[in-house]
């Protein structure tokens, strides 16, 4: 069966996405580290809490946003391997990324 190709409005609305997702660059200036919330001690969140990090909460787990910036990122060219990224990065969607809401330009 033959795939359906976009309309020329759906082309548009992916490309101004894919546009909006290479000039935001913020899940490239984040590590995530999932701690099991019976495991996450007062002194842990205190010792990311004071480096900068961000906690985000969801169920039994907390998600520990670090400030890390990619090495491969330059912020006035971009991803300088983009085109041979790694897997994570081309399958990476942070609309799907509960610890980049409010802070990818796509949610």
């Amino acid at each position: 069966m033959a795939e359906e190709t976009p309309t020329n409005k759906e082309a548009l609305e992916l490309m101004n996405e894919q546009q909006t997702c290479i000039e935001c660059q913020e899940c490239c200036k984040w590590l995530t580290v999932v701690w099991d919330r019976g495991q996450f001690t007062p002194d842990l969140r205190h010792f990311y809490a004071i480096r900068g990090c961000r906690f985000t909460e969801q169920g039994r787990w907390i998600h520990v946003c670090i400030p890390t910036i990619c090495s491969h990122l330059r912020f006035e060219r971009g991803c300088l391997i983009y085109e041979e990224r790694p897997d994570v990065c081309k399958k990476y969607d942070g609309r799907e990324d509960v610890t980049m809401k409010g802070i990818c330009k796509l949610v």
